[in-house]
């Protein structure tokens, strides 16, 4: 057996969630107007 794929945790424990894992976060988290916020508040542009 593979260890790596052993240690593998789907989430919420459910296999059929983990392809829309990473579109919910990116509508839900609106990463790029965080990162714009961020750059803003560096000072930097």
């Amino acid at each position: 057996m593979n260890k790596q794929k052993d240690k593998y945790i789907p989430a919420l424990n459910q296999n059929w969630l983990t392809p829309l894992y990473d579109p919910l976060i990116k509508w839900r988290m609106r990463e790029e107007i965080s990162k714009r916020y961020l750059v803003e508040r560096s000072g930097r542009s």
